[in-house]
């Protein structure tokens, strides 16, 4: 049905996709129970997280669909081995110019020989701090998290980002929880959640995606990275928060493969998930 409908809209617009100009695209790779997101705007290229080591292929072939050679920006949310496994991997086939990473020490040999490798290449660390912008390409990228907060858990020091383009906004969480959702609640008058597209925390756990955080958030379109690895993955509790505060739909990596969303310099924009039909248009 979402599909027939996306069409009737192209159909009254009268204007095809491959018309509409430059896009920002990003695209969640499906990793399984990790996470690994590319965005690519005007030539430049930023991945958000790299999965695990063993996913390292999968993220390679992506990358050479997208057709990115070097990297601007290397997102490596937070030092858990499925967020950043697949890092050297990536070094050793890409230059990468700058890496942001979270002002936290993780005593694992997986963390250890990921900072070894930045190091060995020659990439800027870059530790943001609540409120820094950078642009990649036509688009603004703006850091809503961690905020300095000595926090227990590993999941709250995620970087979060804000991708703003063509007026249309997207919120990448990493894998907070519900305590550094609710410190970005309390930073609103300053930096707004609302957004078009929410990348759901931690693979969906009913640990994140807090009422609350989701409503102030109010997105058109959530998007989950997990796999059958973990099979209760999205939560049933999750999944209901997102409906009951108006998510028009979820895709998921296990049930749609590889994500991919494109926002058009109009303002037009799609989600689609890779094994399905999906297709939805907003104006």
């Amino acid at each position: 049905m979402k599909y027939l409908i996306g069409l009737v809209v192209w159909m009254a617009l009268l204007c095809p996709l491959d018309a509409l100009g430059e896009c920002l695209r990003l695209r969640m790779v499906d990793v399984g129970m990790a996470e690994c997101m590319i965005v690519t705007v005007d030539g430049e290229a930023m991945v958000i997280d790299t999965a695990y080591v063993k996913n390292a292929d999968e993220v390679e072939k992506v990358l050479e669909e997208m057709d990115v050679d070097a990297i601007t920006y290397l997102v490596l949310t937070h030092p858990h081995a499925d967020h950043i496994g697949g890092t050297r991997a990536i070094l050793g086939n890409h230059q990468v110019h700058a890496a942001l990473l979270p002002p936290v020490e993780y005593g694992t040999e997986m963390f250890n020989k990921t900072m070894s490798a930045l190091e060995e290449h020659g990439v800027e660390l870059i530790y943001p701090e609540v409120e820094d912008q950078f642009s990649l390409g036509g688009a603004t990228i703006t850091i809503y998290g961690p905020h300095p907060v000595a926090y227990a858990n590993a999941n709250d020091w995620s970087i979060v980002l804000m991708i703003e383009y063509a007026g249309k906004r997207i919120l990448l969480t990493g894998d907070v929880e519900a305590e550094a959702e609710w410190d970005m609640l309390a930073y609103t008058p300053w930096l707004p959640l609302g957004a078009d597209i929410l990348k759901v925390a931690h693979h969906g756990s009913d640990t994140s995606s807090s009422y609350g955080f989701v409503e102030e958030v109010a997105p058109e379109y959530a998007i989950i990275s997990c796999g059958d690895e973990e099979a209760e993955y999205p939560h049933v509790e999750t999944a209901m928060t997102l409906m009951d505060c108006g998510v028009r739909d979820v895709l998921t990596t296990k049930v749609n493969g590889d994500i991919i969303i494109t926002i058009y310099e109009n303002g037009m924009y799609t989600v689609s998930g890779q094994r399905s039909e999906q297709l939805s248009v907003m104006k």
